[in-house]
């Protein structure tokens, strides 16, 4: 008799009992050994369908987000996923830092890991996956006709892609059979946009709110005699701050060392600012023309279209309208193109001269005079264009009748892809954040000529007089306007350089 054999009909074989003790001896695993309050609520919220964490850096969230995910794999088999941002990261992360660390740590017995496909099988048939959702579109399709019984998405704030869509088109149908929860990980980013700044700001309801900071994390991973991680956390902000005095005013601080949302406009690809570069209607004046030049970017997702004026004695560039539509095919952007045209008899059409073929096929075929714009460059020109924002020298219209509120939103929120920056230097703009009215405008702001306009004084007023001492006055005011502003746009470059190398510096 083998022990796989029955010793009777009546009797289980081993084979049998065995499978039956793996169960119970998991249950026994107690995975909230040491943890904090904060973390345990986290943990053990098993009534919430859809939950967040919003955590500082270093407050152990992601290793929360572990522990959670082998509570519910124990608990009854299933699948859970760990959805990332890329391959890389999700394995840097999460695989021997929090994974294999349960694992050993606990002692869960019978696991099976698997580093290349980055899956962690348990006794009981649950599966625990890595994948990295964000970056990868194949990566994206395995979640598709799935079940999980949970699914936690780490560093919800980085992500590029349209997070709501891939929640609730994507995840939740995949967690329905089991009823399941969806969990996003995060600290505050900087993008100031999507569905985790919207559930962590309270503009999206239907969360569970689970916060807490690294002066809450009590582990002491380093043995009982040790300092815990809050000690560490405040004895680093204080070293921190006497080594670098104000530090606490910078954006970064904010972010990852207070879990405040603040914008860094040193990360923001475009220096718009409300009330420096708006305006309400163009001004009027008695001599010269207004010349207008239409900017476009092409796309099935979305299509920009901005209109831009400048006149013959204006150093400024005016952006009339500028905003996106979805769906439009070549002829349904020549229909938006002619009808602005008809308004403002455009003398430049400028697009995007990626899709050389769609531009020639509008031409022959739309007779629309098209220009393929040069985009060599790209970030050198943008940089040009700043600094005519910081002299307040390009403007948009922020009146009702003219829609270019998807042109602020876009400069408000676009960032340049700072990891990129870090490991290369190169300035690109980080990808998933909409562009299209950015580059529709880019286009036409390089063929318009403000900058080549002149002024006609009046007749020139008796000296001494009245009249002579109110333009001395104007000039001076005007003179000292211009080098105000090229000493603000000197200072904020230079405040830029030193507060990259102070964060590279303090992340080492």
């Amino acid at each position: 008799m083998t022990f796989s054999e029955p010793k009777s009909s009546d009797e289980p074989s081993w084979s049998e009992l065995a499978e039956a003790w793996k169960p119970r001896q998991q249950n026994r695993i107690d995975l909230l050994r040491g943890s904090f309050p904060a973390q345990r609520r986290f943990v053990e919220d098993d009534t919430s369908r859809f939950l967040y964490a919003f955590c500082t850096r270093r407050a152990a969230k992601s290793y929360s987000g572990g522990l959670k995910a082998f509570r519910r794999a124990l608990k009854s088999r299933c699948n859970v996923l760990i959805a990332g941002l890329d391959h890389k990261e999700v394995k840097r992360i999460w695989w021997r830092p929090i994974l294999l660390d349960i694992v050993e740590r606990f002692g869960v017995q019978g696991a099976r890991t698997n580093e290349t496909e980055l899956t962690v099988r348990l006794p009981n048939g649950s599966i625990i996956y890595l994948l990295g959702m964000d970056a990868d579109e194949s990566q994206r399709r395995k979640a598709l006709g799935q079940k999980f019984a949970l699914v936690l998405i780490d560093e919800a704030q980085d992500w590029s892609t349209d997070l709501e869509t891939t929640v609730f088109h994507v995840l939740k149908p995949a967690v329905a059979d089991y009823n399941g929860q969806i969990a996003m990980l995060g600290t505050p980013g900087l993008v100031t946009r999507g569905l985790f700044y919207d559930v962590t700001t309270g503009k999206e309801s239907g969360w569970t709110l689970h916060e807490w900071t690294t002066h809450d994390n009590t582990t002491r991973p380093e043995g009982p005699d040790q300092p815990s991680c809050a000690e560490r956390w405040a004895e680093e902000i204080r070293d921190l701050k006497r080594m670098k005095p104000g530090v606490e005013a910078t954006p970064w601080f904010q972010r990852n060392y207070e879990r405040k949302w603040v914008v860094d406009e040193e990360a923001l690809v475009y220096r718009y600012r409300a009330g420096r570069n708006d305006f309400i209607a163009l001004p009027e004046y008695r001599k010269g023309e207004w010349h207008y030049v239409l900017g476009c970017d092409l796309g099935w997702n979305a299509t920009a279209l901005s209109v831009g004026a400048y006149h013959d004695h204006d150093p400024r560039l005016y952006i009339l309208r500028s905003y996106r539509k979805e769906g439009l095919d070549l002829t349904d952007t020549a229909d938006q193109a002619k009808a602005l045209d008809r308004t403002y008899q455009f003398e430049r059409w400028m697009v995007d001269g990626a899709a050389k073929q769609s531009v020639e096929e509008m031409k022959r075929r739309q007779d629309c005079p098209w220009v393929a714009a040069d985009k060599m460059g790209k970030s050198d020109f943008i940089e040009l264009m700043n600094t005519e924002m910081l002299l307040g020298r390009v403007l948009v219209c922020v009146s009702e009748e003219a829609p270019c509120a998807d042109l602020i939103g876009e400069w408000k929120s676009l960032i340049w892809d700072q990891k990129k920056l870090r490991e290369t230097g190169k300035k690109e703009e980080k990808q998933g954040l909409p562009n299209h009215c950015c580059d529709g405008t880019l286009y036409l702001w390089r063929e318009c000529f403000p900058y080549l306009s002149t002024v006609h004084p009046p007749e020139a007023p008796s000296p001494g007089s009245e009249a002579w001492r109110a333009q001395q006055e104007e000039r001076a005011a005007a003179e000292s306007a211009r080098v105000e502003a090229e000493f603000l746009a000197e200072g904020e470059r230079m405040q830029r350089e030193r507060r990259e190398m102070e964060e590279m510096e303090s992340w080492r």
